[in-house]
């Protein structure tokens, strides 16, 4: 297998203001307009041009986080995870932490009729950051999914953003309590109880890939022959 090209470190903060200006200069009209159509519209622009971007990492950062930035204040959560994806890529960011920043901005900011597609979006997001065990920046998803459900004063979605704020506060405390369980199987990979406990964490967070495997190693007998 071909090893990931290494993350570059952020780029210093002089660079990176240099490189703003020189973007601002050359995008000077757009920067002018002010509507939320028109800032999308720019985001996705400056994020093309810092997509395209090569060997000046300095602008390529800049750019990417302008992106970002703007597309999250125009409630643009898909160009905000866009540029973010590129970010995680190319630099040494948190991206889990910033798409849970992202999120929070942009379900301000999304205009109503917009706003169905940010706040799935959110979960799904939310899922897939608990499935990685970035707890933190689940919980900060959460959180502001229930505030966003409050925002725009939909009963339904904050149920359903309180329930699964629940489940990630109890998946966080199983998996602290699964810890020993992964440290016995770094030295021991087919120690059955450790299988067993770390297969049923995963069966009940849904990831049945990852689960499956682990539950047929297990000492559990049902579970194993099942």
């Amino acid at each position: 297998p071909v090893a990931p090209p290494a993350r570059l470190p952020v780029p210093s903060g002089p660079a990176v203001a240099e490189a703003e200006k020189q973007i601002r200069s050359l995008f000077k009209a757009e920067f002018q307009k002010k509507t939320a159509a028109d800032r999308k519209a720019l985001a996705r622009k400056i994020l093309k041009a810092g997509g395209e971007t090569k060997n000046d990492p300095a602008t390529q950062y800049a750019a990417l986080r302008e992106a970002r930035e703007m597309a999250a204040s125009a409630g643009d959560f898909e160009t905000a995870r866009q540029a973010i994806d590129l970010l995680g890529k190319n630099f040494e960011v948190d991206a889990p932490d910033l798409t849970a920043a992202a999120f929070q901005t942009a379900s301000r900011a999304v205009e109503p009729d917009k706003a169905e597609g940010v706040f799935l979006a959110g979960l799904e997001w939310m899922d897939r950051f608990a499935r990685d065990t970035e707890f933190d920046a689940a919980g900060k998803m959460a959180s502001s999914i229930e505030e966003m459900a409050r925002k725009i004063r939909n009963a339904e979605w904050l149920k359903i953003a309180q329930a699964r704020g629940r489940e990630i506060k109890n998946q966080k405390t199983e998996w602290i309590r699964i810890r020993p369980s992964l440290e016995k199987r770094k030295e021991n990979p087919d120690d059955a109880e450790a299988c067993l406990a770390v297969g049923k964490y995963h069966a009940v967070a849904g990831d049945w890939e990852a689960a499956l495997p682990l539950l047929a190693k297990g000492s559990h007998p049902g579970l194993k022959d099942a």
